[in-house]
């Protein structure tokens, strides 16, 4: 073991890593961290961005006991589903939903994960402005935008993202808190 995973695990410190679907990605790709967790169970990691809505990704993080997804700008990835971005699972690599409403996306993560889902908002990177190669990206929202999606959910299912996921995520027991 590293020495990073080492501290980690003598110190019970949950890893959040940014996450990537694509392959030119060397340091993020979802697959490669999932390798990385399955390697280190003693370890929590949470995987940003819902893994980009990769499918296949999210089925394996579900069967992992230490790895949750957080929905971290949520609303510009459903953006990229719909411009057809690379950055986002291909249609028959996605995660089913209708993209063209990124509330019932997350109520349909929520339903499909419901124990591996946390809110996360990416503040203030919500919006995303960039070159690539020889053209601008551009992807904006707000964290109105964001909280709207998460306010439509249940209350049950708003419980659990907001709060019992994260707590078992930080392993502290509900009893812990103020």
């Amino acid at each position: 073991m590293d020495i990073p995973a080492a501290a980690a695990a003598c110190r019970d410190i949950p890893v959040l890593i940014h996450s990537s679907y694509v392959n030119e990605d060397p340091w993020s790709q979802s697959s490669d961290i999932l390798d990385l967790a399955e390697a280190h169970s003693d370890i929590r990691f949470c995987l940003a961005h819902s893994c980009r809505f990769d499918r296949a990704c999210l089925a394996r993080l579900a069967a992992l006991p230490n790895c949750w997804f957080d929905c971290s700008a949520h609303g510009i990835h459903c953006d990229a589903v719909l411009r057809e971005l690379p950055i986002i699972a291909p249609k028959n690599e996605r995660f089913p939903s209708d993209y063209t409403r990124p509330e019932q996306v997350l109520a349909n993560l929520a339903e499909s994960y419901p124990d591996r889902l946390m809110w996360g908002t990416d503040s203030p990177f919500y919006s995303y402005v960039a070159r690539h190669k020889d053209s601008l990206v551009s992807l904006r929202s707000s964290y109105a935008r964001e909280a709207s999606c998460l306010q439509a959910l249940s209350g049950d299912a708003l419980d659990r993202i907001t709060r019992g996921n994260i707590l078992e995520f930080l392993n502290l027991p509900d009893h812990a808190l103020p």
